[in-house]
Order: structure tokens, then C-alpha cells, then sequence
């Protein structure tokens, strides 16, 4: 469990993990991409911007659907080449059904991605600001490139919770 950050991991590589996820729990699987905010300021480094993530959730879900994808090591921008799958009648890996990749944005950047890119969006509360002001962003950015979200776009937000015995103070 947890948020796969873009900037830690190869987009081939992340896409070969949840592949191999996916051969253990099929129908089961899906990723949730994120731009860092906490790994990558963790090690000193600023997160993933908008634009390199959508590349890479691009590339991630185009190689989860079996395709061949240009795919620029570097980032966008810089020398690309084409990536796929190879040895997948070893069963290593599992592309049927085809894991959604869903995406963590908490900034308005972020959820723009989710809705042109992800298969869903994953919002940190109160962080992320309102869950209605999050999904405003991703129907932005959903808008933006001529997609409607889909009736079945997953949601899921993270939220605080405190839970206390009856009786017990808040100071305890």
C-alpha cells in the first residue's frame, strides 16, 4: 500500500511492478502515482511537476495496456525510445485485467493530472482542500483534453481521524 512517487522510480520499472502485482492478485491490482510532496522532500529534493508526472502516468498506462511507448528517461524533453513489455508468456507479469492507475494530487496541478490522465484520484483531506474543490480540478483538467470523467472514477481521500475510550480527554 501507498502512493508510488514518480520520482523514485523508473516509469518501465514502476509499470513492471504493478504488472507483477497484477500476476499475483488479478482483477485485484491497481497503483496510485504521486508527484512526492513528502518522499522527495524527505530526501531534500523537490516533488515531480505536473507535466513529468502526466508523462508518466502516461507511459505507465500505456505499457499496462500492452503497448510499445516512446518513453524519455530524462524526462519530457529530452532523447525517447521505445519501451515495452517482453517475456509475458513467462507469466512474470500480467497485463488481463489491465490495473488502473489511479493519481494522489493534493495541489490543483496534481488533480488537473488525475482527471486528463488517471483512472482516478486519490486527495488528501484537508490538505488537498475540499473533496469538491478537488474533483472541480480534475473535471478542469479532465475538460482540457475533451474527457468526460467516467461514472466509475475512483475517489478516495485520506483523512485524519482520532479515536478515544469513552471518557478518555483529547490531552491523553
Amino acid at each position: 500500500s501507498g502512493v508510488l512517487v514518480c520520482g523514485m522510480r523508473l516509469a518501465p520499472e514502476a509499470a513492471s511492478g504493478i504488472a507483477t502485482v497484477n500476476a499475483l492478485a488479478p482483477g485485484r491490482t491497481f497503483a496510485v502515482i504521486g508527484a512526492g510532496n513528502t518522499g522527495m522532500r524527505m530526501m531534500g529534493l523537490k516533488p515531480t511537476g505536473a507535466r513529468a508526472m502526466r508523462e508518466y502516468v502516461r507511459v505507465v498506462k500505456a505499457l499496462l495496456r500492452g503497448e510499445e511507448v516512446m518513453y524519455a528517461a530524462g524526462g519530457p524533453g529530452t532523447e525517447a525510445h521505445p519501451v515495452r513489455f517482453t517475456g509475458l508468456e513467462q507469466a512474470h507479469v500480467r497485463l488481463d485485467p489491465v490495473p488502473e492507475v489511479h493519481v494522489a494530487g493534493n495541489g490543483p496541478l496534481s488533480q488537473a493530472v488525475a482527471g486528463d490522465t488517471g483512472d482516478g484520484l486519490l486527495v488528501a483531506i484537508p490538505r488537498g482542500g475540499t473533496f469538491v474543490e478537488a474533483m472541480a480540478n480534475a473535471r478542469r483538467g479532465a475538460a482540457k483534453v475533451g474527457r468526460t470523467l467516467p461514472d466509475n472514477y475512483h475517489t478516495a481521500a485520506l483523512v485524519n481521524l482520532l479515536m478515544l475510550e469513552p471518557g478518555e480527554p483529547l490531552t491523553s
